[in-house]
């Protein structure tokens, strides 16, 4: 076994559209074998009904460790990739394009699919702070979805100054943004109906995606780092949204390709 650079990725689940990222996981490898570093965000975790996230297989959250580190493959990826020993796992990674053996990669390559949880991985980024001012009731039902889902991914979120902690994402946000989730469900569906009925509907409306966020993913399926697939499910959207919405951005190869050499 060769040494490689670490790799670093997040888990994820997803609820009522916001993707929340539960846990960062390290991976290292070198002559010495396989070592796994998990970083629960327990913030994040405390927001999540057991009827979407569970736990992390092999790990006992209620010890609430800062790091939980495995040496060796650890169960949570052992259930999710083929093994090492696999009789045709030469051939997986010949058709995957990958020289050696990587669990990470392997697991990323499989979108994390595995039917005893809904985790799945993401390129992982580093936190952020986000700052927005709510003036009244309006700007707060236009940014509540942000506010969470800013939070959701682990970043420090102000608003109007004052750093918003966990228990007024979840006793007051959180509430907030479900209400209006529902509801825009139910009208959604009662819309579709109507129009229907009356011959006037013309399909959904355009998805609302994030230039930031659009662009970094774009990044990552440039460089390789995503899979088409893998980028249009964290995005949520189709092949041809992908590919259209990156047009209309102009985002070109020599937008996000450095020179070689710096």
């Amino acid at each position: 076994m060769v040494n490689k650079k670490s790799k670093l990725i997040d888990l994820a689940v997803r609820r009522k559209a916001i993707v929340y990222r539960i846990a960062s996981l390290k991976q290292e490898i070198s002559s010495d074998g396989y070592k796994y570093s998990f970083y629960p965000n327990y913030d994040v975790i405390e927001l999540l009904p057991p009827s979407t996230f569970n736990g992390i297989q092999g790990l006992n959250l209620d010890l609430k460790k800062e790091c939980y580190v495995r040496e060796g493959i650890p169960v949570f990826l052992q259930e999710r990739i083929p093994p090492e020993n696999r009789v045709n796992i030469r051939s997986i990674l010949s058709n995957n394009k990958m020289k050696y053996y990587d669990p990470l990669e392997l697991y990323m390559l499989n979108k994390g699919r595995y039917t005893g949880d809904s985790i799945y991985p993401i390129p992982h980024f580093p936190k952020r702070k986000i700052y927005c001012n709510l003036k009244d009731e309006n700007d707060l039902y236009k940014s509540v979805k942000s506010i969470v889902g800013n939070y959701a991914s682990g970043n420090t979120v102000y608003i109007d100054g004052k750093q918003v902690d966990l228990a007024s994402i979840r006793n007051y946000f959180l509430p907030i943004y479900e209400i209006m989730y529902k509801r825009k469900l139910d009208n959604q569906k009662s819309g579709v109906i109507k129009r229907k009925e009356h011959g006037s509907y013309l399909g959904r409306k355009p998805i609302k995606i994030d230039n930031n966020e659009l662009l970094e993913i774009y990044k990552q399926y440039f460089y390789k780092k995503l899979t088409a697939q893998q980028a249009l499910d964290f995005l949520g959207i189709s092949r041809s949204t992908f590919f259209r919405r990156a047009k209309s951005l102009k985002i070109k190869k020599n937008t996000i390709e450095t020179k070689k050499g710096k």
